[in-house]
């Protein structure tokens, strides 16, 4: 099951994500793979009892995850000023806090409150996601846009070589 997710995450966020960020634009890309992620989570919320599609929803979310990656990493590096280096340490840091937490959590919500509640939790929590991605759209519709040429971006890293 793993290795379909892994796979799925892997081509996509190399393969897939580029060509779609290219021909739809980032926000437009994350705003259908949350979509996505959501409805794969209100499936398997719906299907606890069934263990054939609760694996055939944890590989397919690989590919939705995969453009994800790809695309939320992109948007974060070109959303702010701060240095590279500090945006993406920043960036993996709460992304990786957040996967520390979700199993930990994930298991007394199910106690507490059902089987299915930590994926109505995921899905609420894409939900906000979704809705502060198009709260905040247009102060992000600069990301995405085409950078320098090769060209143009190998003078860049001379100048500054040079300085």
């Amino acid at each position: 099951m793993f290795f379909g997710w892994g796979l799925l995450l892997a081509i996509t966020s190399v393969l897939v994500a580029p060509v779609l960020t290219r021909n739809f634009g980032l926000v437009k890309t994350l705003f259908s793979m949350l979509v996505l992620l959501t409805a794969t989570l209100v499936v398997m919320a719906f299907s606890i009892g069934n263990l054939t599609a609760l694996v055939c929803c944890v590989i397919v979310s690989g590919a939705f995850l995969g453009v994800v990656n790809t695309a939320l990493t992109e948007t974060v590096m070109e959303a702010t000023n701060l240095p590279r280096q500090v945006a993406s340490s920043t960036y993996s840091g709460i992304r990786f806090l957040g996967g520390a937490i979700a199993p930990a959590v994930s298991g007394p919500i199910a106690e507490a409150m059902g089987a299915e509640s930590p994926y109505w939790f995921g899905a609420a929590a894409l939900i906000v996601s979704i809705v502060v991605l198009g709260i905040s759209s247009k102060r992000l519709q600069q990301i995405g846009r085409p950078h320098e040429t090769a060209q143009e971006e190998a003078q860049t890293i001379s100048a500054g070589d040079a300085a």
